[in-house]
């Protein structure tokens, strides 16, 4: 993923570029307008897929959303980029990546996706009676951790099994979305 994180990091830069000439001139709340419009997209599109990153290139984007909320909030760097991140009401970059591939392991689990997908997933057939392990799923048997980190069908798996069985068992997906948002870190 190396490749695409260095051309999302080039047209991100571009983007802040554009907010840091704009920054002393309109409010803030126009600078997160623009945010949403030209940055915030470039992050998300398909996150799902490319974004459970190796440490490295992870760091790399963190270092962008530290920039970006920086000149958004502008603040200097002796303010902890973590305090104007919760001021700002922005998760970090794997946190966002969770949420985003927690909706679709919704879908997949109540059948809301063709059949070829839930296929991929098995529930976890548990004899025990034990509390918070309904609505889990098995994860796969993977050997290599290559495997385990790149595969959707193990990583989608660890994040729906960390989800609260509360949101988990949410009775339809607008209600899943807004529980999921609403919770700090998954």
């Amino acid at each position: 993923w190396e490749e695409h994180v260095d051309s999302l990091r080039k047209r991100v830069s571009t983007a802040l570029g554009a907010l840091r000439q704009a920054y002393q001139y309109v409010p803030q709340e126009t600078l997160i307008t623009i945010y949403n419009a030209l940055v915030k997209p470039l992050f998300n599109y398909c996150d799902i897929v490319w974004g459970n990153l190796n440490s490295t290139l992870s760091v790399r984007l963190q270092k962008l959303q530290k920039r970006e909320a920086r000149i958004i909030s502008r603040k200097g760097y002796d303010e902890r980029s973590l305090d104007i991140r919760k001021q700002l009401g922005w998760d970090d970059r794997e946190t966002l990546w969770r949420k985003h591939t927690a909706i679709p392991m919704y879908k997949t689990f109540y059948k809301k996706v063709p059949d070829y997908l839930s296929d991929l997933f098995t529930s976890s057939d548990n004899n025990y009676d034990l509390r918070g392990n309904e609505n889990r799923l098995r994860l796969p048997n993977f050997r290599t951790e290559f495997a385990k980190r790149n595969c959707f069908s193990f990583t989608g798996v660890k994040v729906w099994n960390s989800i609260p069985f509360k949101i988990r068992s949410a009775s339809n997906l607008s209600l899943f979305k807004k529980n999921i948002n609403d919770l700090a870190v998954i």
